[in-house]
């Protein structure tokens, strides 16, 4: 009787812990899809089309589809357009920015929306990530200065933690993006 017992306090237990498991799973990326939007989320995790702007200030030569405009009515455009989809950690920065943690506010979905975060900077937004799947895209465009990143059409800002920040500064640096170099706060030191 009492290996029943004991038996069954285990199944109990375990059942307990998968649980919660599964919730907390379930909840860490809630924020995060809620400032991307699900559809928008969800391209970012597994689009097989992935392609990285380079952008500069605004030209009035550019064409239509290569100007973006971005927050405090900022133009951009689009200098090089370079195949991301077989870049060497783009399933971790997938992964970091439908995560909560990415993040500075504890909820992203707080920032501003249409606002460009907390510095008021007119400058930054150096490149931008389009993750295109079934004819729609969602384009993440990166301030890699300040750690910024606003989602274009859904105009959503949110401000990556530091080690993120310096995580898309080094993988989009190493596949030929530049950058200026970062002025502000150091990373916090890992512990």
């Amino acid at each position: 009787m009492r290996g029943a017992l004991l038996v069954s306090l285990i199944l109990i237990l375990a059942a307990l812990l998968s649980g919660f498991a599964w919730w907390h799973q379930w909840q860490r990326g809630r924020a995060a899809i809620e400032t991307w939007g699900a559809a928008g989320a969800y391209r970012i995790r597994v689009a097989k089309s992935v392609e990285c702007w380079e952008l500069q200030p605004g030209s009035i030569h550019a064409p239509p589809e290569d100007t973006l405009s971005l927050p405090q009515a900022q133009v951009r455009t689009i200098s090089r357009r370079i195949a991301a989809a077989r870049w060497n950690g783009l399933i971790h920065l997938r992964q970091a920015l439908i995560d909560d943690a990415s993040y500075e506010l504890p909820n992203p979905s707080k920032t501003e929306r249409g606002g460009d975060g907390a510095t008021g900077a007119k400058e930054g937004w150096e490149a931008a990530l389009r993750f295109a799947s079934d004819g729609q895209d969602t384009v993440l465009v990166f301030d890699l200065e300040s750690g910024r990143v606003h989602q274009l059409g859904r105009g959503r800002t949110a401000q990556l933690n530091s080690q993120v920040a310096q995580g898309v500064r080094q993988i989009l640096s190493e596949h030929g993006v530049p950058s200026r170099p970062h002025i502000g706060p150091p990373p916090s030191p890992e512990r």
